[in-house]
């Protein structure tokens, strides 16, 4: 039974554990930050962290699937809940967020997910005091922000 109780002792606290336990930790709790941020997205799905250290959604309905299996527009409100969710996380009291092109490979129905999405970011972004940068080339979303560089050229 000793050696049994050391050998468990021991896969707990050998030093290859602790990355692994360390991940666990922080993914859990980011993951807890993402589903509010998806919760306020209205998505219909929010994500557990697998055995593996992904993401599984958990549709409403009940169905389960790997977060790689989403669709294209799942997975960038996803990427945008799980980018906020990291920022608040590790670098919150920088008061940025920076998107880069967050509307590659949506179609307009999703577009139109995003700029609510967008939205709710901007009323949270407020209320903390963050600063969001979004670098794109959908005009479509130049609305849902206090100021514009557009860097294309006219004529």
């Amino acid at each position: 039974e000793w050696l049994e109780f050391v050998s468990e002792c021991r896969a707990v606290s050998h030093s290859s554990a602790w990355p692994r336990a360390i991940a666990d930790r922080h993914l859990a709790a980011i993951a807890d930050d993402v589903n509010a941020m998806l919760h306020s997205f209205e998505l219909g799905f929010t994500v557990r962290v697998d055995a593996d250290l992904t993401f599984v959604a958990c549709f409403d309905s009940g169905i389960e699937q790997r977060a790689s299996r989403l669709s294209g527009g799942q997975r960038v409100l996803l990427a945008l809940a799980f980018r906020i969710a990291v920022n608040s996380r590790f670098a919150g009291h920088l008061g940025l967020l920076a998107l880069d092109e967050p509307t590659m490979f949506l179609d307009e129905r999703n577009i139109g997910c995003l700029e609510t999405a967008i939205a709710r970011l901007q009323s949270m972004s407020t209320t903390l005091g963050l600063q969001c940068l979004l670098v794109t080339h959908e005009r479509r979303l130049a609305p849902s922000f206090n100021a514009i560089l557009d860097l294309g050229r006219s004529g």
